[in-house]
């Protein structure tokens, strides 16, 4: 305790001389002589309290080795201080860490290493906030300390969202959740449900998050902290902001605004007034936007928030690539990309290496434009290695295989108690169980093998797919255009196709990958193959992609790789076989009677005379796109217990002759809302 007091003197000492220093200038400038003798007396008395508390120091030091308060007052300021720079904090920090070690409070430890990961995070330094809140968990753990590792818990539940690992995030959270339950800690049970409110507001899952955010604010309002209920301000802002009610979102941000200047906090606020120039922005009201915006660049940098720093650089980018300002737009997306780049940002390093493709593409500069998409395209892999998803993988299963054996446990001496208190001669009740038993277990083993089987059934068709549209033939042609240009010596479009053939290679891997994709990304990759197919056939078709505006692409999502067989089909059997008129074909999607309809409309030979054709052709070729596809639907629709629908027909003038063909597929709703789970 004395060593706390002695920390709390010195703040006040610096004040005192501070001040003592204002009123001899005023008193010199005045000639005030009585002032300066007052202030001999108040020197003389500043000596002598600080020789007592010196006193009190060392005596309170020879008497208390381990001063828990003092480690508990530096980690608390390092968590807490808005007025210490982050360099500053994160000594502090380590002072406690270093006492602690010295004196064997594992709690201490615990702590100052949460507060550590913290800072570590907010200085973008992802890697080292791991390291350290592991370090501590496992002290944590040691010390049987379930407080401290419910912390570190939430901790590490926070980060994984940011980095958008939901499925850690969800087990983190749920952990500290169940811990502090155990303990009846209220207002840390409103600290995990608004993390899991955010998990789910990324995943966009909105009445689950607002759910969550209502079970803090009640909370938090009970503890009339400031700080926290801003927090869940802020959050329920960003919920009306994806919902695109920007009044009650910009409503929401200066409730958490104000709060957060009254309460004097420059880390949170940082972020904050970057949300509210998102917000000016997306109102159309670009001034009032670059004003939050540099006022968030100026808070991140006194708070060394160098995540917030490089998101804010990205947005002000944008404003300026919107109103075409090119190179300025280029100089705030060098910016960001440094920034992010030093940080670890994965994700900014990606999204301003696009943009920064797209803004040479403007300025005329393909070769830097090339360059920097190769940029994009390698650290996007990075972000989606597969060396990181099975690190996932294996930490879910882990989990998943400890419940299963805790179950097991349980039953097991559950089950020996009640032999114990059975009669002996209760053979048939044993023998009954004994057999329900086993059936249990024949059930689930079957119930195993055919999900294994449907599963593995799944992952050969989606590489039959990749296959079918990596098609050797379409890129030997693709290739040998492109090099036309460069034997023509027609750089721009040699650079322009090169670049497009990356990126369409690139879009095809992506969406095997990922199985689901938005309607948005499948407009894109049709657009970019269509453009191929067009530019190989020497423009012997045309070809157009209709979607009403009342549809939101971004939030409407379909199996991958399921339209363009369909496309592919109508150019190599329908349009190239045109000779009386130019091929046109027509994709349009709509929603039509609670189902996502996909048209595939093309003025081809038709059927029939394509069926000709294949039987009299030389070359026996097969294609086996149509069929994958169909089996594909089959599949998932099985395993939804839902219906898909593919419809062929044949289009004919007056007089019967044919006028080419359209296909209709017709997608259950389950399959185009967000997100759906794809098994």
């Amino acid at each position: 305790m004395p060593s706390l007091l002695c920390v709390t003197y010195y703040s006040y000492v610096y004040k005192w001389h501070s001040c003592v220093y204002r009123i001899v200038v005023w008193a010199v400038s005045a000639n005030f002589t009585f002032v300066l003798s007052l202030l001999k007396v108040l020197t003389g008395y500043c000596a002598l309290v600080q020789f007592v508390l010196l006193l009190l120091a060392g005596t309170g030091h020879a008497q208390s080795p381990i001063d828990t308060q003092a480690i508990i007052s530096y980690i608390n300021a390092a968590k807490d201080s808005t007025n210490i720079p982050i360099g500053g904090r994160m000594n502090l920090a380590e002072k406690a860490l270093s006492a602690s070690r010295r004196a064997h409070y594992a709690e201490g430890a615990a702590g100052a290493l949460r507060a550590l990961g913290i800072l570590y995070k907010q200085a973008g330094n992802t890697n080292r906030a791991i390291n350290v809140y592991n370090e501590g968990l496992a002290i944590a753990r040691a010390g049987k300390l379930e407080c401290a590792e419910a912390q570190l818990l939430t901790s590490f539940g926070l980060l994984y969202t940011d980095l958008a690992f939901y499925d850690s995030a969800f087990l983190y959270l749920s952990r500290a959740l169940k811990i502090f339950g155990l303990h009846g800690d209220t207002l840390a049970m409103g600290t995990v449900y608004n993390g899991i409110a955010h998990v789910y507001l990324d995943m966009g899952n909105y009445t689950s998050s607002k759910e969550y955010l209502l079970k803090t604010l009640h909370i938090y309002e009970k503890t009339k902290k400031a700080k926290l209920i801003a927090d869940v301000y802020t959050n329920i802002a960003i919920n009306y902001y994806v919902l695109k009610d920007i009044k009650n979102a910009l409503l929401y941000d200066m409730m958490a605004c104000k709060l957060y200047e009254e309460s004097g906090d420059t880390v949170e606020i940082a972020a904050l007034y970057q949300n509210i120039g998102v917000c000016y922005y997306a109102a159309k009201k670009r001034d009032s936007a670059l004003h939050w915006y540099s006022k968030a660049l100026h808070k991140a940098k006194l708070a060394g928030n160098v995540q917030v720093q490089a998101s804010v650089l990205l947005d002000i980018g944008d404003i300026w690539y919107d109103a075409h300002a090119w190179k300025t737009a280029e100089d705030f997306y060098l910016a960001s990309y440094e920034a992010a780049r030093g940080a670890g940002l994965n994700k900014v390093v990606f999204l301003s290496q696009k943009y920064l493709a797209e803004v040479a593409t403007e300025l005329g500069k393909h070769k830097e434009a090339y360059q920097h998409l190769q940029l994009a395209a390698g650290i996007k892999d990075s972000m989606l290695s597969a060396e990181k998803m099975k690190s996932l993988s294996e930490l879910t299963t882990k989990y998943e295989v400890t419940q299963i054996t805790d179950k097991n446990r349980l039953l097991q001496d559950e089950i020996a108690l009640q032999q114990l208190r059975l009669n002996r001669k209760d053979v048939l009740v044993y023998t009954s169980f004994g057999a329900a038993f086993l059936f249990m277990i024949i059930a689930m083993l079957v119930i195993t093998q055919n999900r294994l089987k449907a599963k593995k059934e799944k992952i050969e068709l989606e590489q039959k797919q990749l296959l079918a549209q990596i098609n050797p033939h379409f890129m030997f042609n693709c290739l040998n255009s492109i090099q036309q240009f460069v034997l023509q010596k027609d750089t721009a479009n040699a650079t322009r196709y090169l670049s497009d053939f990356a990126l369409l290679m690139q879009q095809t891997l992506d969406n095997s990958k990922d199985g689901i994709i938005s309607l948005r990304r499948e407009r894109e990759y049709l657009a970019n193959y269509l453009m191929f197919e067009q530019m190989r056939f020497e423009e012997k078709f045309s070809y157009s992609i209709h979607i009403p505006s009342v549809i939101n692409q971004d939030e409407l999502f379909l199996p991958a790789m399921i339209i363009q067989p369909f496309a592919e089909n109508a150019v190599k059997h329908g349009l190239c076989n045109l000779e009386d008129r130019k091929g046109r074909l027509h994709i349009s999607f709509r929603i039509d009677r609670g189902e996502l309809v996909c048209e595939v409309d093309d003025n081809g030979i038709g059927m029939q005379e394509a069926r000709k054709l294949k039987e009299t052709s030389y070359l026996k070729y097969q294609s086996h796109g149509m069929d994958i596809t169909s089996r594909r639907l089959a599949l998932v629709s099985g395993n939804k217990n839902k219906q898909y629908a593919i419809q062929t027909d044949e289009k004919t003038d007056i007089a019967g002759n044919a006028t080419g063909t359209k296909v209709t597929v017709r997608f259950p709703l389950w399959l185009s809302q967000a997100r759906p789970a794809y098994t």
